[in-house]
């Protein structure tokens, strides 16, 4: 799925992590409404490098990428709908 904006949002997630479970299900739904690109990466000995690479020590971690790569904002923890949906906004994801 490809959003209008050609962003993406990146969720890093952890199985048993009780905010990722939180989390998933409001990014999910926004991206229902929206249609933006999302990728859910649970950690595992094969996505470890990946959150190495962006810099995740803790799960949920949310990055928002532009149509580059480019990181346009991040931030961490279950956070409730209306504010993941401005975060969105913010990074122009929406």
């Amino acid at each position: 799925m490809s959003g209008i904006s050609g962003y993406k949002v990146l969720v890093f997630s952890s199985p048993k992590c009780g905010p990722c479970m939180q989390l998933k299900p409001n990014m999910q739904r926004l991206q229902e409404k929206y249609g933006f690109d999302m990728e859910v990466i649970e950690l595992s000995d094969e996505t470890r490098p990946q959150f190495d690479q962006k810099g995740v020590r803790t799960t949920p971690t949310c990055i928002g990428l532009d149509t580059e790569g480019n990181e346009v904002g991040k931030f961490v923890g279950a956070q409730a709908l209306p504010i993941l949906e401005h975060h969105l906004i913010k990074w122009r994801v929406i």
